[in-house]
Formats: C-alpha cells, structure tokens, sequence
C-alpha cells in the first residue's frame, strides 16, 4: 500500500519502515486479539527494536491512522511529528457495520488474478500497472487453485468494528507533536464536519486535502500525497 508513496519521495528519501498490522497481509491473525492497545504495541515494539538513528515521522493511514494518533499522544518521546491520512477519532456504527457487510459479501476465493482485480477495480484496463501490481497483492494462491485474501477476514471484521466502536478524541487533542491531517476531498471515512472538529480540538494540528481522491490515498495519489509530507517534513 505504502510503496508508490514512498518511491515518491524521491532519490533523497528518508530511511521508510512499513509493516503489516495484525490480521493484515503476512501477519499473524490466529490466536491474537485485535484491540486499538494491541496494535500500539506491536507498533512501539517495531520502532524501539529497531535502530533508526533518530526520531521518526510517524505516518498512518485509515486504521493506521488512529494507531498514530494513539503513540503520538502516548509516546511522543518516540517521534519528530505524525502524519493522519483520511481518518477521524470518532465512533461510528454506521461505519463498520457497513464494512463488515462489504467483508461479508466478499468472494473467499477467486478463479484467476483478472476476477480478483475486477472485484476491488471495476474499471480494471484504466489503472496504472503499479495499482494493478498493489492490488493484486491483496490476494495469495490457495489450495485447489485460484486465489484468496492476503489476511484474515475475520480479523479484518474484528478490527475494524473494536476500533470505529470507540473514540480517540481525548488522544486527538492531546497531541503536541507537530501533527498533519490529511483528508482526501471525495473520502466517506473522514466526513468534512469531523475534520472540522479535529482541526478546533487540536490548533496544534495543520490540515491539507487532496482534491478529486477518496479515502485510498497512498494507493490512487501517492505523488501528491509524498509532496505533503516532505513539505510538513521540511518545516519540522
């Protein structure tokens, strides 16, 4: 997900770590629970076990984001700044219940790598082959043939309604770290009103939008969105 931004970060790029969370990807999903302390965890334990020379710019989007904004507010000691990409702090039923539905009526198994990328790109032939390429990672060969989900729906349904059933607000407005927020202008995950509100709660904060995107920046505006972050970067 994270690879065209940071390729565009350019020839001078800063040292980049990105991993897959729990029940995301290769990561383990047996076994494990899914709770918002769970992936602050496993994102603290990343950062200090690994010797990145000095404090690191913090970047998460969606579910990421709200993780973010948890060790920005937590663990500040650990960071120069945070970045949030198209995600708010609030509960939102509607919202989860609407993914889980999604998740649920998500094929378990496609026949070929082209019914794979029609379900999540209805107009498949228009994308960039490094979208097609991001993708169709999403999905692994499976036994019999065909493809499956890289990940665990199930975990995937227990994360996201753990994390949209509760609020970070409090963690929001606390954050003194010089903070980003970055909203894609057509998102239906971070509403206007709500980044709004951030923006009043935490005058810390700088906001940006990118126009004519939805909530998948990294994915369909990596440019752009790389453009944001070495300009944030640039003032830090």
């Amino acid at each position: 997900m994270w690879n065209q931004t940071v390729d565009a970060l350019g020839k001078n790029k800063p040292t980049s770590l990105a991993y897959d969370q729990r029940g995301h990807g290769d990561s383990p999903y047996k076994k494990i629970t899914f709770r918002a302390q769970d992936y602050l965890e496993d994102l603290i334990e990343i950062v200090t076990s690994r010797p990145m020379g000095k404090k690191i710019h913090l970047v998460g989007h969606s579910l990421g984001g709200r993780i973010a904004i948890l060790a920005a507010a937590r663990h500040p000691e650990l960071f120069s700044s945070v970045t949030v990409v198209d995600i708010g702090p609030e509960t939102w039923k509607e919202n989860w219940e609407e993914t889980v539905t999604w998740l649920d009526s998500a094929p378990k198994k496609f026949k070929n790598e082209a019914a794979a990328l029609k379900f999540l790109e209805p107009n498949p032939e228009k994308i960039s082959k490094a979208r097609k390429e991001v993708t169709l990672a999403r999905f692994k060969p499976v036994k019999g043939g065909g493809l499956g989900w890289r990940g665990d729906i199930g975990a995937m349904k227990k994360a996201v309604k753990i994390q949209r059933s509760r609020d970070y607000w409090d963690s929001w407005s606390s954050i003194e770290l010089p903070t980003l927020l970055i909203r894609g202008e057509k998102s239906k995950e971070l509403r206007e009103e709500v980044a709004i509100e951030m923006r009043l709660l935490n005058r810390n904060s700088k906001f940006q939008q990118i126009n004519g995107v939805g909530h998948n920046i990294p994915l369909v505006a990596p440019r752009p969105l790389a453009k944001l972050l070495l300009d944030f970067w640039a003032t830090i």
